[in-house]
């Protein structure tokens, strides 16, 4: 009720993390199958090293044991809503991939 600001962010930081992480990096590694830019393959690599920054910092801000309880009691939900993310995101792209456009159709 009366939690500190650092304490606040650092739990907020600790829990968001792994989505940005590995969302961030699927999601970029479909962007970049869809433009055929590997560009975008680097840039879902930084989000990941950037969900590292996150977690330390958080871990920082809130203390490490406050940080491990965060993990042990959230780490479930955390964990299937990224995969449930991600998972969404491959179909999305293999759907859209193999689907010819309505341009393509029309020109042949």
């Amino acid at each position: 009720r009366n939690c500190p600001p650092s304490l606040l962010t650092g739990t907020f930081l600790v829990i968001i993390n792994f989505p940005v992480g590995w969302i961030g990096l699927a999601w970029f590694a479909h962007i970049a199958k869809i433009k055929d830019n590997v560009r975008f393959y680097y840039i879902g690599a930084c989000f990941y090293v950037l969900s590292w920054v996150l977690l330390l910092f958080g871990i920082f801000l809130c203390g490490k044991n406050y940080a491990k309880s965060i993990f042990l009691k959230y780490h479930t939900p955390i964990i299937a809503i990224t995969a449930l993310a991600i998972i969404s995101i491959a179909v999305f792209s293999l759907y859209f991939s193999k689907k010819p456009s309505k341009i393509n159709e029309k020109t042949v």
